[in-house]
């Protein structure tokens, strides 16, 4: 993954927990918001975050494991893209698009007999304009 273009979008407050998003700003093309129409949650819920809601040393470097094995096995499970990361309030959402969620499911599923300690939530919805991308880096004008 091309961590160069990813940039601290957001760093601030969200229902009094401290909120940081991260996102690929190159990221949403208008060929790969053709080609990759549906948008994942993967949430990651951590142990004990800090009194700000952020991670603690320990759990930040496992969030950072899930992250690498999730994109390493990413390309296997057909066309997708992480976009983007959001960390607050004891959760450590990867916002990624795709061709389909179905195949993700089953990467889900991997993830959570790997990761035992962290509870995983996959949801995703429609979104071929990239609406919830763009909540976090507005079209370029």
């Amino acid at each position: 993954m091309l961590r160069s273009r990813w940039v601290k979008v957001r760093d601030g407050v969200f229902r009094g927990r401290r909120l940081v998003a991260v996102f690929d700003v190159a990221a949403g093309g208008e060929a790969e918001r053709a080609a990759l129409p549906t948008w994942c949650s993967l949430a990651a819920f951590y142990p004990e975050p800090l009194p700000d809601g952020l991670p603690s040393p320990a759990a930040a470097a496992q969030l950072d494991t899930l992250e690498e094995r999730l994109c390493s096995r990413l390309p296997a499970e057909g066309p997708a893209r992480l976009v983007g990361a959001i960390t607050t309030d004891g959760r450590h959402e990867l916002v990624i698009y795709t061709a389909g969620a179905d195949q993700l499911r089953q990467l889900a599923r991997a993830l959570q007999e790997e990761f035992p300690e962290l509870e995983l939530q996959l949801t995703w919805m429609e979104d071929g304009e990239w609406a919830v991308f763009r909540q976090f880096v507005p079209a370029p004008l």
